[in-house]
């Protein structure tokens, strides 16, 4: 039979315990107010060429007016880079993350938006990164739209305020089991801080009331710089003629600079 002493004892260890796991997690989140939180962007682009213009326009399409609508809680500013498969998206996107890291206090985030699955996973996974729980009381899964409403009060209730970027990335279904419209950044409380958005998709049609920044492909110059910046050593009169075979896709450029590094 346990004594007065092994329960006062045992106590003693669990109040220990208690004390350390909440030093743990303010510790945890005071490396991140240094740091920020940069979740699922690749590393930065050193081959990008151009886009200078698609960078700045954006930007003011994401930032502008963000701030107006604080008392509303239903009210999201949505910002989709729409454009053909191969045109750049994701890669202006990821470039957009990194030139802006500053302006977003190093908070940066990319879910996959391939499929609903993909989409759960983006939000496990970031949910664990910052020590969020990912099951109920009773051990099933938190679903995914709970998990991303916490996930946005954490990145909004830190002080002082963060700003942070989520890029939805390869969006095709705003609604159904593999849209997105559950789990952005909508119904938060009045006066928190609110993410910035960004998405992108093949559709034109994604969003109604929100911002479209529409990628061609690149320019003639931007092209071949692309191509000179992995194979310097090719003449310039080589490169053009390959940007006018590939018709100027960076896709398409990435796989024409792979065989020009091959025979050069």
């Amino acid at each position: 039979m346990e004594t007065a002493e092994d329960l006062l004892a045992g106590q003693e260890d669990l109040v220990k315990l208690l004390k350390d796991g909440i030093a743990s997690c303010h510790e945890f989140q005071d490396r991140q107010d240094r740091v920020g939180v940069w979740f699922g962007i690749s590393d930065m682009i050193h081959n990008f060429s151009g886009r200078a213009t698609e960078l700045d326009r954006l930007h003011q399409l994401v930032t502008v007016d963000h701030d107006l609508h604080t008392d509303s809680a239903a009210y999201t500013v949505l910002t989709s880079i729409y454009g053909l498969g191969g045109i750049g998206k994701t890669t202006l996107a990821r470039k957009y993350a990194w030139t802006y890291a500053e302006f977003y206090d190093r908070n940066g985030v990319c879910i996959n938006c391939e499929n609903g699955e993909s989409i759960r996973s983006s939000f496990v996974r970031l949910a664990v990164t910052l020590q969020l729980p990912v099951v109920d009381g009773d051990g099933g899964p938190i679903p995914v739209r709970a998990l991303a409403s916490k996930i946005y009060a954490w990145f909004g209730s830190r002080s002082p305020s963060r700003k942070v970027l989520f890029i939805f990335d390869n969006v095709e279904e705003m609604h159904g089991p593999d849209g997105v419209a559950e789990v952005l950044p909508g119904g938060l409380p009045p006066g928190m801080s609110r993410p910035y958005v960004v998405i992108t998709s093949r559709r034109s049609d994604l969003i109604r009331n929100g911002r479209v920044l529409q990628l061609d492909v690149l320019t003639f110059d931007d092209a071949v710089a692309l191509l000179q910046f992995e194979v310097p050593t090719a003449s310039r009169v080589c490169l053009e003629r390959l940007v006018r075979m590939l018709g100027r896709l960076p896709l398409a450029l990435q796989i024409g600079r792979a065989s020009c590094r091959e025979r050069v």
